[in-house]
């Protein structure tokens, strides 16, 4: 019996021992199984994400390729679009320049005529011709500022900033004649105020401001019926890089909220597009070229009261000055005069009293040729009268005709729109006529030159009369650098009438060589002629002469950017053809009495 539980229990152990190795062979074969399916998977998958990877690998190469195939076409587009923008703004320079040239001629010939003894008739066809040919000329001077309106939407992609030398208050008084002539026919009144702390001498991208004063100035006055425009400019931070604000102000029809917000951020894939009537032209184009300088443009209106445009930009102070200024010496003379300004325009008389007071004369401003007559009846005491042309009741004409019977020895000065020339039918009343926008320097040198010359107000003759005693009054020595023949004929009759004798240089390289072998006072410069241009004569001449001679552009490039090239060539001044006679004598005064006076030093 206990072999029994012996064997038993040996047969026991061995059958769970075999039991047990049987478990575990079991899981074992379960394992190798598992671990193999899992390696067939494994390596299943991964074949399958190398082929997926080798695929991706090819779909990226072939979107490499395609995207560099499009910035290819991309950039040759850019460099097309970039050479079409330059071709057009040559064809334009030169349209201008073609353009402008013969009417040089039509105008220069017919103002020479005009100072012959003609008959009532003869007059008659001679004031048409003239007429008809200012009229011609002002139809091209409106074309050329659309088109340059339509730069501004051509290079809005144009992201590279400029940084050149230029005078803010050339740059604002530009952009403001541009549109005289349109504000002129519609009454408003075109006008600017810096103050009297901005440097004007200033350095940084000029073209993209102009554009942006030319967008929202041609904005305000199309869609202002009555009243003003105005465009002012402050000093926001005084550092070496200035911030200016621009504010553009006008009396119009004004914007609602809803139409602002979307003339400014448009409409997705139309804005560029005005949806009406008073959505403007450039408003988007204007935010996105202030935000390229730097600033932020903003708005406000109410409809029915008018709009104000204002944006901040930071600029540079310039190291070097653009325009030659009136000499401090010959401003003397000014101070202390009593000026009576008669103005109904409330903004335009603040300005024009703002602009004496900081030459040390005593301006008076009125609102009415009533209230000058009252003032003038109670003392008479006033140096000089600026009168507006367009006043009610009594305008500039009238009021001038009674203080030359009351008051006959007090001058008058007329401030007058572009166009309007009903003052001519009065010759011998005005000491001198301001085209209206007022310009700084215009405004000094005939205020100048009304206490510095040596004739009486009644010895004033007709503006467009050649008087042959004027190189008396204003001696100069005169250098004609012109390749034209009829405008070198042109220039040289009118000169020759007012009594000068003036050389002719061909072209500049002979006007370099003429202005060192004898002194001349003005040299007056065309900017494009053969062997040597203008801008180039003028660099030498700067670069070479021991003693300088004033020069002065008279060209028929006009187009954007025309005058600050000749500025920064070193010029003195620019004059645009057609030549008009009233601003060359202007001119020729005015540097006659700067002359003068650097001799006195």
């Amino acid at each position: 019996m206990k072999k029994f539980y012996i064997l038993f229990f040996v047969g026991f152990i061995v059958i769970s021992a075999l039991l047990y190795i049987s478990i575990w062979l079991f899981f074992g074969g379960v394992a190798v199984i598992l671990l193999s399916t899992i390696y067939h998977f494994y390596n299943a998958r991964m074949k399958s994400m190398d082929a997926s990877i080798e695929d991706l690998e090819s779909q990226v190469e072939e979107l490499q390729a395609q995207l560099d195939s499009s910035l290819l076409k991309e950039e040759k587009a850019t460099k097309e679009a970039g050479q079409i923008r330059q071709v057009k703004q040559e064809l334009l320079t030169i349209i201008s320049h073609e353009i402008r040239t013969p009417m040089n001629g039509v105008l220069g010939m017919s103002l020479l005529l005009a100072d012959t003894p003609l008959n009532q008739d003869q007059k008659e066809y001679v004031d048409t011709i003239r007429q008809s040919g200012e009229s011609l000329l002002a139809t091209v001077n409106d074309i050329l500022v659309n088109d340059i309106l339509d730069f501004s939407k051509l290079d809005r992609k144009n992201k590279k900033l400029e940084s050149i030398d230029f005078d803010l208050r050339d740059t604002v008084e530009e952009v403001l004649n541009l549109f005289a002539g349109k504000a002129g026919k519609a009454g408003l009144d075109l006008l600017y105020d810096i103050d009297d702390d901005v440097p004007v001498q200033l350095s940084g991208d000029s073209r993209r401001l102009r554009e942006v004063l030319m967008n929202l100035v041609e904005n305000a006055v199309k869609f202002t019926q009555r009243g003003e425009v105005l465009v002012s400019v402050h000093l926001v931070k005084n550092t070496t890089q200035p911030e200016l604000r621009f504010e553009v102000r006008d009396s119009g029809v004004g914007i609602s909220e809803e139409q602002m917000a979307q003339l400014f951020y448009g409409i997705p894939g139309k804005e560029f597009q005005q949806e009406d009537e008073q959505s403007g032209l450039g408003l988007v184009i204007c935010r996105k070229q202030v935000e390229l300088m730097g600033g932020q443009i903003e708005a406000k209106s109410k409809q029915g009261e008018g709009s104000t445009f204002t944006f901040n930009i930071p600029m540079s102070r310039s190291l070097k000055p653009v325009r030659n200024s009136t000499p401090q010496e010959s401003m003397t003379v000014l101070a202390g005069k009593n000026i009576l300004i008669v103005d109904d325009n409330t903004t335009s008389r603040n300005i024009l009293i703002k602009q004496l007071k900081a030459l040390s004369m005593l301006p008076v401003g009125v609102n009415s040729g009533m209230q000058a007559l009252d003032i003038l009846s109670q003392n008479s005491n006033f140096d000089l009268i600026l009168a507006d042309k367009d006043m009610p009741q009594i305008d500039g004409l009238q009021l001038a005709k009674s203080i030359k019977i009351k008051y006959p020895v007090i001058p008058v000065v007329l401030l007058n729109p572009a166009g309007d020339e009903d003052y001519k039918k009065e010759p011998g009343l005005f000491a001198y006529v301001i085209t209206k926008p007022v310009r700084l320097h215009t405004l000094q040198d005939d205020v100048l030159a009304v206490f510095t010359k040596p004739v009486t107000i009644e010895q004033k003759t007709e503006p467009e009369k050649l008087e042959e005693n004027f190189s008396q009054r204003y001696p100069l020595r005169i250098l004609i650098a012109e390749d034209n023949l009829i405008n070198q004929k042109i220039a040289m009759k009118i000169l020759t009438k007012l009594g000068y004798q003036p050389k002719i240089a061909n072209n500049g390289r002979e006007a370099l060589e003429m202005s060192g072998q004898e002194q001349y006072d003005i040299v007056l410069m065309d900017v494009q002629m053969p062997e040597m241009d203008g801008l180039e004569a003028t660099r030498m001449i700067r670069s070479t002469l021991s003693v300088q001679p004033v020069i002065m552009a008279m060209t028929a490039n006009v187009m954007q950017g025309d005058r600050d090239l000749c500025m920064q060539a070193g010029m003195d001044d620019y004059i645009s053809k057609p030549i008009n006679l009233d601003e060359l004598l202007s001119h020729l005064e005015k540097w006659s009495l700067v002359i003068k006076e650097r001799q006195k030093v």
